[in-house]
């Protein structure tokens, strides 16, 4: 009982102490713990017992059997008494003893069939299928851990700025209400940043509650415990990488080879499917043959109990034998069957070339937003700085009494919708340079 607990307490404190988790480490825990991921590894284990059981079907199979048989009232066999030399006098003779019983084995095992050797090939490609689809769960749950990693650091710093403008703002308010209350400043202006202040109180609840609402989307997405605390070990300042990112628009190409994506590799995976499935259906019109080997002992007693004395035994025999079976005619059956699957295979190709289509349509918008996403960022950054200085310097102007509290109230609104345009803009940023990475399948 104490080695058990030991393991159990191994194995808990690391999950427990671990509680602040880099982008990287965040990604390692969901591959590991994601449900999605989890349910394809499941389907990768099912493929390959698959395989296994369409194998195992041309394998020798062997069989036992067991009868038993308590006659009642045994039938009986009527002759005529020639021993006693009376033929016109019967006598009854019991068909059956009291006890029957047998005991017996049969082997088989296939010796040709058409249909086992396809569906051991199409098993296989099952199986690869099976695995394509964990590798495309695997990259979409790094993808939207990722882009769920930044939405949190985004309202984290939504909530920090609202933080910092909250403790200036107080500072400015009291020292106004100290001037205001020696006659020095308007009752109006003591008001009027009171109003903003409450505003901006109401604007922190609501960013607190993003936080809250985005930390729980990133557990979910992690498979982590929503009850449990979580924290994050880098800012969003840690992922603005402006030369990175203007490297990265200099080298996309203007098109890409559809062909690396994973999504059209399982629509050609799923073709090969269907060329598997119509060889399959083909190989019904071939002949079977199996071999079998069966024995067979029985035991009988007219006793009361079969075990008791005067059981005997008699050899039911041995026999091994052949059977073949050659389809002939099958009312068309089959060639309909063939025929769907053939059209299946049709349905398939359409479907993949207009997937290559999609997925060259997808690159198109996602590198355009992209693009489009780091001018904005730098627009943003620009727009903040300037905010930030303004504000600086109209802070003295009111505390030198040369702009009113409106005025100030408005610069202040300035600078928090200047804050908020920059991490949206670098939020846009790191979820588009995800985007296309993932479009090229390089993510």
């Amino acid at each position: 009982m104490r080695s058990i607990l030991f393991i159990w307490i191994a194995a808990v404190l690391p999950l427990a102490a671990q509680k602040t988790l880099s982008l990287e480490q965040a990604v390692a825990y969901a591959l590991e713990h994601q449900a999605r991921v989890k349910t394809t590894e499941l389907d990768m284990k099912i493929g390959q017992a698959k395989v296994r059981e369409n194998v195992a079907t041309g394998l020798p199979q062997l069989d036992g059997n067991g009868d038993y048989t308590y006659n009642i009232q045994s039938p009986e066999f009527v002759f005529p008494d020639f021993i006693n030399g009376n033929p016109n006098q019967f006598i009854t003779i019991p068909a059956a003893p009291l006890n029957q019983a047998s005991l017996g084995l049969n082997a088989s095992m296939l010796l040709f069939n058409g249909q086992y050797f396809v569906g051991i090939a199409t098993a296989k490609q099952f199986l690869e299928l099976t695995k394509a689809q964990h590798e495309m769960t695997e990259r979409d749950v790094r993808l939207q851990v990722t882009k769920s990693v930044y939405l949190a650091l985004m309202a984290q710093e939504s909530v920090s700025t609202l933080d910092s403008s909250l403790v200036l703002m107080e500072k400015t308010l009291n020292e106004l209400r100290a001037t205001q209350a020696q006659g020095f400043a308007e009752l109006l202006d003591v008001q009027q940043l009171e109003l903003m202040y409450n505003n901006t109180q109401n604007l922190r609840v609501q960013a607190a509650n993003g936080l809250v609402l985005a930390f729980a989307g990133l557990k979910y997405q992690m498979g982590w415990p929503l009850m449990q605390e979580l924290s994050l070990a880098e800012t969003l300042a840690d992922f603005v990488k402006p030369s990175e990112w203007e490297s990265l628009m200099a080298s996309l190409p203007d098109s890409i080879s559809v062909v690396e994506r994973k999504e059209y590799d399982l629509m050609s995976r799923q073709l090969i499917i269907n060329d598997f499935q119509i060889k399959l259906q083909k190989a019904e019109a071939m002949p079977t043959l199996v071999s079998s080997l069966s024995y067979q002992h029985n035991f009988f007693n007219s006793e009361r109990f079969l075990l008791g004395s005067g059981t005997q035994g008699a050899n039911g025999g041995l026999a091994f034998g052949l059977r073949l079976s050659v389809p002939i005619f099958s009312s068309w059956n089959r060639m309909y069957k063939l025929k769907q699957y053939q059209l299946e295979k049709k349905k398939t190709e359409i479907q993949r070339g207009d997937l290559g289509q999609a997925l060259q349509l997808e690159y198109q918008s996602s590198s355009n937003a992209y693009k489009e996403a780091v001018l904005r960022f730098t627009t943003q950054q620009k727009n903040l700085n300037l905010a930030r200085e303004v504000r600086r310097v109209n802070s003295i102007k009111f505390k030198e009494g040369l702009i009113n509290s409106l005025t100030l109230t408005q610069i202040e609104r300035q600078f928090y919708e200047a804050q908020q345009g920059y991490f949206q803009a670098l939020f846009d940023v790191l979820s588009r340079k995800t985007d296309v990475l993932k479009s090229m399948e390089k993510f």
